[in-house]
């Protein structure tokens, strides 16, 4: 039986289903006595999202606005909504932009409708729908100056010595609240780097202390940074997650804006971190000692 885990069996009902989406959707729902959309397993949510029928909208609305349901799965019903190729989907988001005053929930779906907005939903023209929702008007865009510093100096931090001292995890849990400007630590902080929660397990003590005190030396794939110059003079840092026009950029803290090309003076990757160094965090050795204890046994 799925279990919601083996993305390529997940792609394989995806694929098998080619112009059949939404009859299996309704096929599977029933048969599985799932119409309660609350009931859903993480099984059904993923067939659900891969299928993108439009059959599923009502069912996916509800979960959305399902203030029972974890706020994971809420966001990945908005997600579900997205990927489906239909007029009805981005009216759906829409409507629930307007209802619902959960800042993160509107916040996912600001960011969804754009993201679309310029790829497969562009044949649906939502620019006008943007400005007049308030999502989005060049015209009236004010972007925030992210600038992630550079180190100062070379740090005085050797992974070595770091290596032979004792850490201590409960210290470390506390310790490593300082990275939530950058990583979500058990629900606290931004989703903008790397998620951190179990990833220790399958390094070696060595390089997870590598990755704190010198990230700009080992950037993960995928948060690799874009450093915008704009016409006003403004630098902003961070991740494009979106290209086109506007082009959507998540920087530190969880920001995200959206950058009209029209303000844009000149773009570029950036060859350093936008994480900052252990000692730009203010960590001494034994903290980041204690962090790679904790980050051992978290899980």
């Amino acid at each position: 039986r799925y279990d919601g885990q083996d993305k390529n069996y997940v792609e394989s009902i995806g694929l098998g289903a080619g112009g059949k989406e939404g009859a299996l959707w309704i096929y599977l729902r029933d048969n599985l006595g799932l119409q309660n959309s609350s009931k859903w397993d993480e099984a059904f949510a993923r067939i659900t999202w891969r299928l993108g029928a439009k059959e599923a909208l009502t069912d996916l609305i509800s979960r959305v606005q399902n203030q029972k349901l974890a706020m994971e799965e809420r966001l990945f019903a908005i997600e579900s909504i997205a990927f489906i190729n239909h007029p009805l989907a981005p009216d759906a988001l829409f409507a629930l932009g307007k209802s619902i005053k959960n800042p993160k929930i509107k916040s996912s779906i600001t960011q969804w409708i754009l993201k679309r907005s310029i790829t497969a939903w562009n044949q649906y023209d939502l620019n006008k729908r943007l400005k007049s929702s308030g999502i989005y008007d060049p015209e009236k865009i004010q972007l925030v100056s992210i600038n992630t510093p550079e180190p100062t100096q070379k740090t005085s931090l050797k992974v070595d010595e770091i290596t032979k001292l004792r850490g201590d995890p409960l210290k470390g849990k506390t310790s490593i609240m300082r990275c939530t400007m950058c990583h979500e630590v058990n629900g606290i902080g931004a989703n903008y780097g790397p998620r951190l929660e179990g990833w220790a397990a399958k390094q070696s003590t060595s390089a997870i202390i590598h990755a704190i005190v010198n990230p700009s030396q080992g950037i993960a794939h995928g948060f690799q940074g874009t450093e915008y110059i704009l016409k006003d003079g403004t630098i902003l840092h961070g991740i494009t997650e979106s290209r086109g026009d506007p082009e959507i950029v998540l920087s530190q803290g969880g920001l995200t804006q959206m950058v009209p090309k029209s303000k844009v003076k000149k773009s570029s990757r950036m060859k350093r971190s936008l994480m900052l160094s252990a000692e730009q965090l203010a960590l001494t050795a034994q903290d980041v000692a204690d962090i790679v204890a904790f980050m051992k046994v978290w899980e």
